[in-house]
């Protein structure tokens, strides 16, 4: 039990030691930071590659968006958001199913 407490401490402690590190702007790559120093901070380190590489895109998002507003026109404005819910994963669906073909080869 005295074990498992020092390592949450010493977690904590790298998270204070890192977060006491000036700022450094002539990093050029987060990532690359990140590999340079996974052995002083192996957990940060570790939670910074399992993170950082994902891209930040929100084209999903917007497409979702742009589909709603097909779904939800003037014509029909007095539809259910539960309604309108359901019409956009039962239109999502059909295209996953499109694609699932090519998933499976």
């Amino acid at each position: 039990m005295l074990a498992q407490r020092a390592a949450k401490r010493s977690r904590l402690d790298d998270f204070q030691r890192y977060i006491n590190i000036p700022n450094d702007p002539c990093i050029p790559s987060a990532l690359a930071y990140w590999k340079v120093h996974k052995d002083s901070f192996p957990d940060l380190a570790r939670m910074a590659r399992d993170t950082l590489p994902i891209p930040a895109s929100g084209c999903s998002v917007e497409r979702l968006f742009s589909v709603s507003g097909r779904v939800a026109t003037w014509q029909r404005s007095h539809l259910c958001d539960s309604t309108i819910a359901d019409i956009m994963i039962y239109k999502a669906s059909l295209n996953f199913e499109e694609v699932a073909p090519e998933l499976e080869d």
